[in-house]
């Protein structure tokens, strides 16, 4: 029973309620009044997880759409909900945010003083079926049948469009 206590002391220093949600005990604050507006709001968002020291956005392109739902519990952390008829979703990595838009209006929440999404350009694939390739920086990340996939792929990752 002493660990149970010991732990639970720990995962409450992680936590810091905001209004109607907890957050990450080092999510900056305009992040926490970006996601609590969002979710008062309900609106539905396109989140860029990164280092939050530099901007630099991380290639995620999965679970970073969706409205902001919260978890049930003790601690109601803010989850990202992909659809209406999702029934759940993630909890947010809110302390790793680093642009948050809002996607019917298209105007950024949130967006980090140095925010960088980084250097993507069309590349040749590495496939014949897959021709048109995209790269990161200096590394390719994804191959598509047609050009228009790669050039979507592009513009979603970069935030000027906000689906594939």
């Amino acid at each position: 029973m002493l660990g149970v206590g010991r732990h639970a002391c720990v995962h409450e220093s992680r936590y810091r309620l905001d209004k109607d949600l907890h957050f990450h005990s080092e999510t900056a604050p305009a992040v926490r009044a970006a996601i609590q507006a969002a979710f008062d709001g309900r609106k539905r968002l396109r989140i860029w997880y990164g280092d939050i020291q530099t901007g630099k956005a991380w290639p995620s392109e999965y679970d970073v759409t969706g409205r902001i739902g919260r978890s049930t519990g003790r601690f109601r952390v803010p989850l990202l909900i992909r659809t209406a008829r999702s029934l759940g979703g993630g909890a947010i990595l809110d302390h790793c945010i680093i642009r948050v838009d809002d996607m019917r209006t298209r105007t950024s929440l949130y967006r980090h003083a140095n925010f960088d999404a980084g250097c993507w350009r069309h590349v040749p694939g590495l496939h014949p079926h897959h021709p048109f390739g995209v790269a990161l920086d200096d590394g390719l990340v994804a191959q598509f049948r047609r050009k228009e996939q790669a050039i979507h792929y592009i513009a979603f990752m970069k935030g000027e469009r906000y689906a594939k």
